[in-house]
């Protein structure tokens, strides 16, 4: 063999190495929730047929250096559509059928509380792209009229879920869903401890943690036991701000709860997403200029240099929601202001 053609031949088996990393970094992706089955599919079938390309232009002898078989025909009698075999290079991985949910949101049902605006109206748009059947709830009527007419393919509903009344009545209508976000919201409990209205502490509480508190609690009944339920809580529970003390107290007794009841209400996944400073409608309440200041005082403090977006936070309610290996965990999207 020339010097030549043994460069050719090279170049060639470096290719092949490359298609197979490309292979097995797609298979990673996909496990860590970044590809849906078809997506996967399609790529898998490229990157095959370049492979075949390859070892037909080598030659068969080249055929030794490394065999690719993908079944991946979803129906085909007695083969598993979600085995690929690499024997030359021993290298096998078979995808099981956990794996395969691990993207896919099609026939399942989600249920978003809360999910009329900001944060929740993202997750819920997001999770509506892959695939779900997604029903958001919100106690402004006008408010959920909007979203309806914008948004065809979300189911929404007026509920009050500090009502353990509209919770019952809402969860028998709904019979059963696969996961349940927790979006719901309030406005009190800010201020220095020092003259720290213990009035306004307690409708803090009641609007944010006994409204998720009992609205999560109320939908263990018609809740997949297997699903995943997904508290928002926000980063002032980690954070030490003056001023924050009521607000670290009401998140920070949300997110003390996802540990033991991922143990007690197992195999039911149970996180919560933690957000930091994240430009929505929530602010729309404070007066133009203390909203303007305190937004931009927020995005200096981060160490990304700005706020969040719903979009952003939206993505990891869709995270959780969609990889069923987490589950006990409170993520933070805060642009590092738990680090401050």
């Amino acid at each position: 063999m020339t010097i030549s053609s043994q460069n050719n031949t090279d170049a060639k088996q470096l290719k092949l190495e490359a298609l197979y990393t490309s292979i097995e970094s797609l298979r990673t992706e996909f496990r860590n929730g970044g590809y849906c089955p078809d997506l996967l599919e399609e790529e898998i079938l490229i990157l095959r047929e370049k492979i075949r390309l390859i070892l037909a232009d080598q030659g068969r002898s080249a055929a030794t250096n490394i065999v690719l078989t993908a079944r991946l025909k979803r129906h085909s009698p007695g083969s598993n559509p979600w085995v690929c075999n690499f024997s030359g290079s021993g290298q096998y991985f078979a995808m099981k059928e956990s794996e395969k949910r691990v993207n896919t949101l099609k026939d399942k049902t989600v249920l978003i509380m809360g999910g009329t605006s900001g944060i929740g109206l993202a997750a819920a748009r997001q999770l509506a792209t892959r695939g779900a059947s997604v029903v958001v709830t919100g106690r402004n009527r006008e408010r959920a009229d909007q979203v309806r007419k914008d948004n065809p393919t979300l189911r929404t509903e007026i509920v009050d879920a500090s009502s353990p009344t509209d919770l019952s009545r809402f969860y028998a209508s709904m019979a059963n869903f696969d996961d349940l976000v927790l979006c719901v919201s309030g406005a009190k409990g800010a201020g220095p401890f020092i003259s720290l209205d213990i009035s306004e502490l307690r409708s803090g509480f009641e609007e944010k943690f006994f409204a998720q508190f009992q609205a999560a609690q109320a939908a263990l009944p018609f809740l997949r036991k297997d699903g995943s339920l997904t508290f928002i809580s926000a980063i002032s529970a980690r954070m030490a701000n003056p001023g924050t003390v009521g607000l670290a107290a009401i998140n920070g007794a949300i997110e003390s709860m996802v540990r033991p009841l991922a143990r007690e209400l197992r195999p039911l996944r149970v996180n919560a997403i933690s957000p930091g400073v994240v430009e929505t409608p929530w602010w729309d309440r404070l007066p133009q200029e203390l909203r303007d200041s305190s937004l931009q005082q927020a995005a200096a403090a981060s160490l990304v240099g700005r706020n969040g977006s719903a979009g952003e936070l939206g993505s990891a309610i869709e995270f959780v929601v969609t990889n069923g290996f987490v589950t006990g965990t409170v993520l933070e999207i805060d642009g590092g202001l738990h680090l401050v």
